[in-house]
């Protein structure tokens, strides 16, 4: 499929399903500027490099109309330059008023991009915070990447 055809796909099946292929091909037409993949509409989707097949995705989910938008990893792979450009389009998507949520562990693509930061290390606990913050945590610390690497380890190693 191409790209065109690949992000009307989202338009045809989403939230708000358009009954017309032509009306389908036209928001998905706007998606792809929105998402600055002008000029790929109608090259195949396994010709589009990491980046550009990143955008599409992200085309894809935009044409479904989402009050929420879960992004799982969606820096894997990319340059700082293409994290940088990603980022931007999420901030416009967000400010536009959709909810974003997203998972991922290029950290620095986290920090100072986005507003607050919610992490839950166990059933019990909840943090919410700015990224910086949170990354410094040490209970978040030590449950994800185990007691050994937080400052109480370290500090009762020194006792």
């Amino acid at each position: 499929m191409t790209a065109l055809q690949n992000v009307a796909i989202g338009a045809l099946f989403g939230r708000h399903p358009e009954k017309k292929m032509s009306r389908a091909m036209d928001k998905a037409a706007k998606t792809i500027k929105q998402v600055k993949l002008e000029g790929k509409e109608n090259i195949l989707v396994e010709k589009l490099n990491v980046s550009e097949r990143k955008r599409l995705e992200l085309a894809r989910a935009l044409t479904q109309d989402p009050d929420i938008l879960l992004l799982d990893e969606v820096m894997a792979g990319l340059t700082l330059r293409e994290i940088e450009d990603i980022m931007a389009l999420i901030k416009e998507v967000n400010r536009a008023g959709t909810t974003i949520m997203v998972i991922e562990h290029v950290m620095k693509a986290i920090h100072g991009n986005l507003g607050q930061d919610h992490c839950s290390p166990s059933r019990s606990e909840d943090r919410r915070g700015p990224p910086a913050e949170i990354s410094e945590n040490q209970q978040v610390i030590a449950a994800y990447l185990g007691e050994r690497y937080s400052r109480k380890a370290e500090e009762r190693s020194h006792a």
